[in-house]
């Protein structure tokens, strides 16, 4: 028995262990919101005009910021170019919510897009990704890349009449449609800032459509003017 309670108090002590702690993120030295809007001329040869509006709310704890955007887009075109328009024009708009995954400012974001001209509007949800621009530099690019699956609605124009070739009037229709745009942020004076790139989209029906042509496409390259709020 003796010799059993000096083997116990004799063995060695086992080291407590315990993990690394996490590191604790830096403070974010950016304000809580970051503002900027933006209009552009599009080089389409149809007239066109592009506006955007991002606001971008930075956590202090140095975590991923979280931004919203809008995209307005207004198109005077021939029904030649896209399918939802005529010489009268249409416009689009985009609402995107986005979650920092990775620098530099790199965010993925679900997006709502509304569709609409010569008497057809369409919506649908839609994802992609996005390098969002913050203002900090004196030239900082920016992409984005969007699918919206599935854009449904109706149109309404005559039948006998470009672009409603076929089909009733009030049929409806279905287009997946892929956006995307690619340029930069150069710094003024002050507050403003140049902005200019390159954008379009693709549309391909889901369903037979009425409309022609049965695909659409719309780019161009745009320059304009923008304001850091």
């Amino acid at each position: 028995m003796a010799a059993l309670a000096f083997a116990l108090f004799a063995a060695p002590a086992v080291a407590q262990t315990t993990a690394p702690a996490e590191p604790t993120p830096a403070p974010s030295s950016r304000p809580s919101q970051q503002v900027e809007m933006s209009i552009d001329y599009v080089f389409d040869g149809h007239a066109s005009l592009r506006a955007g509006m991002k606001q971008i709310y930075n956590r202090k704890d140095g975590g991923g910021s979280v931004y919203f955007g809008e995209d307005f887009g207004f198109f005077h075109s021939t029904c030649g170019s896209r399918a939802f328009c005529n010489n009268v024009g249409g416009h689009d708009t985009d609402l995107r919510l986005g979650f920092q995954v990775a620098e530099p400012d790199i965010f993925i974001a679900i997006g709502s897009g509304n569709f609409a001209g010569n008497g057809a509007s369409f919506s649908g949800i839609g994802f992609g990704i996005e390098k969002v621009p913050r203002g900090e530099k004196p030239f900082e690019p920016y992409a984005s890349l969007f699918l919206y699956p599935s854009a449904s609605g109706s149109y309404s124009c005559p039948v006998t009449t470009a672009p409603c070739y076929a089909g009733p009037v009030g049929s409806t229709t279905d287009f997946r449609i892929m956006r995307y745009s690619l340029g930069g942020h150069f710094d003024l004076k002050g507050p403003f800032f140049a902005d200019a790139g390159y954008a379009g989209d693709f549309g391909y029906p889901n369903t037979q459509s009425p409309l022609s042509p049965q695909t659409f496409t719309h780019n161009g390259l745009y320059l304009g003017l923008g304001l850091k709020l």
